[in-house]
């Protein structure tokens, strides 16, 4: 059975909420090379976005992904990047909204440790099938302490 991941139920949630309640609807969003934006209104490795319905064109608010066109400058743009990426969505007029990143994921993506959903399935298939080699003693042979990488925590 698949479950609709919870931190895009959550935007999808706010989203509405804000919309409903005549808010103006913000995201702001960590920039790394999955995300597609127009990269001269990136500052600090974040963007900030109006996702309306009244500013977007095509808005989906997908399990993985957020896409939208939308115009910067008169010029139409894509805009797509992953739901992992979401720092917060909130109201342009009160700030209210929801904190979606936490500090772990937002250092992981900074670091550049950050994965697609399907690249982190690929990976699990293949320690399922090669899996990490033990002591004699059964437990797992440390790694280097470079080779650390944060994990993302999901509740399911």
């Amino acid at each position: 059975m698949s479950t609709t991941p919870l931190r895009a139920h959550l935007l999808r949630a706010t989203h509405a909420w804000l919309s409903e309640n005549g808010h103006t609807p913000y995201v702001q969003v960590l920039v790394d090379r999955f995300v597609q934006v127009p990269p001269e209104y990136v500052r600090d490795g974040s963007i900030v976005l109006n996702i309306s319905w009244d500013s977007t064109n095509k808005l989906q608010l997908g399990d993985q992904w957020i896409e939208f066109q939308a115009r910067f400058n008169g010029q139409v743009r894509h805009i797509m990047f992953p739901v992992d990426h979401v720092v917060s969505l909130f109201s342009k007029e009160t700030q209210e909204g929801y904190q979606a990143m936490t500090g772990d994921e937002f250092i992981a993506i900074r670091d550049g440790q950050y994965q697609l959903p399907q690249e982190k399935e690929r990976e699990e298939g293949d320690k399922k099938q090669h899996p990490t080699p033990t002591s004699t003693a059964g437990e797992s042979v440390a790694q280097t302490p470079n080779a650390r990488k944060p994990t993302f925590t999901r509740v399911k």
